[in-house]
């Protein structure tokens, strides 16, 4: 997954749901529940979050079983559809199905 670590590369992964028309995808963070660390959440490699992008009120666990974060960029799901930018919601991490952001390596090859 593609695990935002500033501000600019969260931008990056925003345009590109953006250019693509993708409304929101899970990027790759999930909540620990355990005790008092029911608001840290962890890359999939176990690395706790150094950086975030919470919407307003967010994160809610709502329910108590939203452990995933999703990027939004637009959800009809908030108020009046609209662009929100690029910021998080936690959500459950089944029975929502959505786009998903993955990093790759990559290589120039320049001839």
């Amino acid at each position: 997954m593609a695990v935002p670590s500033n501000a600019t590369n969260n931008q990056h992964i925003y345009q590109a749901m953006k250019s693509n028309n993708v409304g929101t995808a899970y990027i790759g963070f999930y909540r620990v529940s355990n005790g008092l660390e029911t608001n840290k959440f962890y890359t999939v490699r176990g690395v706790e979050a150094s950086y975030t992008n919470w919407l307003a009120g967010e994160p809610n666990n709502s329910g108590a079983k939203e452990d995933c974060v999703e990027l939004v960029y637009k959800s009809p799901f908030w108020k009046n559809g609209g662009d929100v930018g690029g910021q998080w919601n936690d959500l459950p991490c089944k029975g929502y199905p959505r786009h998903y952001v993955c990093e790759t390596s990559f290589q120039r090859y320049d001839n």
